[in-house]
């Protein structure tokens, strides 16, 4: 990839947006949120800034970046249909 100018822009404005996700998730956790729900946000907003930096620097571990990202915003989504006031 990093020897291919478009599939490396294309990767470094995903990365850039995953970057966003993560920033605009950090900002939306409300004060007074369940503990375990701010706990479970605060990881999808790790994991998302992680996914950047791993696209960004074409890091092989991009897969499990991916399935981790997937499994948190799983979590996140059920946490937030049972504890949301």
């Amino acid at each position: 990839m990093k020897t291919n100018p478009g599939w490396n822009a294309a990767a470094q404005q995903a990365a850039g947006f995953y970057r966003q996700a993560g920033d605009a998730m950090a900002s939306a956790i409300a004060p007074g949120t369940t503990p375990i729900l701010a706990a479970a946000a605060d990881t999808a907003v790790k994991e998302l800034r992680l996914f950047s930096v791993v696209i960004s620097t074409n890091d092989a571990t991009v897969g499990n970046a991916g399935t981790l990202g997937n499994a948190t915003a799983n979590t996140v989504g059920t946490l937030c249909d049972r504890l949301a006031p």
